[in-house]
């Protein structure tokens, strides 16, 4: 039941860097698309707000209450699963049929407006994964814990597993220091050619190179294991957080290599018109301008540094001034923290916060990752970092699925450990417990 409808107590549900014309296609392609209420909710679509700098997607509290609270049926969520499947599938046969249409440039103003219009069907399917809140319920009820999910390999995972099959291979040639042969070179290449589009977080970012892969080379670790069938018959439940597990990480993958070869398409044949970065921060509908000649660029997207955008009932609108929200927040004195464990496991490491990608490089061999929350962009750091420790996320979330491919520790959803936890902070990860102890702090932190 819900009590009041205030859209400014707020809940921060995903947090990542992100740009201006990611955020705008995703929040518009929800406004139009989007319809909960035929799950049986109050609303069609969550009000979401992005804020620019921090990366907060938030989400009125009383959505986040209603998402928690309800309970779909089994009928409810088998119509879920079919409804993300049809659209992924596609959005992925789209990308295919868009990957041969961009060796060409003919009608090259017509393929970017056919793509746009089909990545706003696309990521529709975004905000439904926030389901799995009620279902976090019932997996509880039944004594399933993330870890126990059956997860399937995609790109995501693939790409760790391929790299540690290349650096078998070429394992003496990579400890012996010696410049790297042109076998193993082509190898990277291939390697890149398949999963270098993970380097990108939607429009924002660039693909992997030679250079990047081999570099994770020397944090690759033999640490997988196949797949098998369940030892007993998986609830229905199960089952569902299974699917939606796959279906999320294949979501953020097909968005990915969708921007990917957008991105192929405008650097090749646009570039004598237009700059791909200065795109990332126009709005869906600047960019459709520019391309078929309504607007220079010069024109559009000044005094946008910081900004907010936010879904209301009417729309999608941007602000750039500065607003004040509420949001759930824990003590950031607290020297004990707690969450989920996705994957078990316990070691001591040095904390490292990484709030961007860009980031990654403070991790070193055994330290902590810690972040607000991960995607796939952030596989180098992860493969560096002996756990993982997010603010934010759900059984289906990103370091949950990676941290169990990788045999790794991961404690996800602590609210604050990048607020609690600094660069160099001595910490016991305790994910059979769901606990981050801090054993020394760093020195100099204001906090010891």
């Amino acid at each position: 039941m819900i009590k009041q409808k205030n859209n400014t107590e707020r809940e921060v549900i995903v947090s990542h860097q992100s740009d201006l014309l990611t955020q705008d296609l995703i929040l518009s392609g929800i406004f139009k698309y989007c319809k909960f209420s035929d799950y049986g909710y109050s609303f069609d679509f969550p009000l979401i707000r992005y804020e620019h700098g921090c990366g907060d997607i938030t989400y009125p509290t009383w959505q986040v209450d209603e998402l928690k609270s309800l309970e779909l049926s089994e009928k409810q969520y088998e119509k879920l699963i079919i409804f993300l499947e049809t659209e992924l599938n596609s959005y992925k046969n789209f990308l295919k049929t868009f990957e041969n249409q961009i060796k060409t440039k003919e009608g090259r103003e017509k393929k970017i407006t056919d793509y746009f219009d089909k990545s706003l069907h696309g990521v529709r399917t975004i905000p439904y994964f926030a389901f799995e809140m009620s279902l976090i319920k019932k997996l509880e009820i039944e004594g399933v814990s993330p870890k126990d999910i059956p997860s399937s390999l995609t790109d995501t995972s693939l790409a760790s597993i391929e790299l540690e099959n290349i650096f078998k291979i070429f394992k003496t040639e990579l400890e012996s220091e010696s410049p790297i042969s042109e076998s193993l070179k082509k190898e990277l290449k291939k390697f890149c050619d398949r999963f270098g589009y993970l380097g990108l977080t939607y429009f924002k970012g660039n693909p992997w190179t030679i250079q990047d892969a081999y570099r994770m080379l020397f944090t690759a670790e033999n640490k997988h294991e196949k797949n098998g069938k369940p030892d007993k018959k998986m609830s229905k439940h199960v089952e569902f957080a299974s699917k939606l597990l796959k279906l999320r990480t294949l979501k953020w993958e097909l968005m990915c290599q969708g921007t990917s070869l957008f991105r192929k398409f405008v650097k090749e044949f646009f570039s004598e018109e237009i700059v791909y970065e200065d795109l990332l921060n126009l709005r869906v509908e600047e960019v459709l301008d520019i391309i078929n000649g309504k607007y220079s660029k010069e024109q559009l997207g000044q005094g946008r540094d910081y900004f907010i955008l936010e879904i209301k009932d009417n729309g999608v609108f941007m602000s750039t001034d500065k607003k004040e929200e509420v949001i759930r927040e824990k003590n950031i004195y607290e020297k004990e923290i707690n969450g989920v464990t996705a994957q078990p496991g316990k070691v001591v490491g040095k904390a490292k916060i990484v709030l961007s990608p860009k980031e990654g490089y403070k991790v070193e061999q055994g330290d902590v990752l810690v972040t607000k929350m991960s995607t796939p962009d952030f596989l180098p750091a992860m493969k560096k970092a002996s756990a993982f420790v997010t603010d934010i996320g759900g059984i289906t979330s990103h370091a949950a699925i990676v941290s169990r491919e990788m045999k790794k520790p991961c404690i996800i959803g602590t609210k604050n450990a990048t607020k609690v936890l600094h660069d160099g902070d001595l910490i016991e990860v305790d994910a059979d417990n769901g606990k981050v102890t801090i054993l020394e702090k760093t020195k100099g932190d204001k906090n010891n």
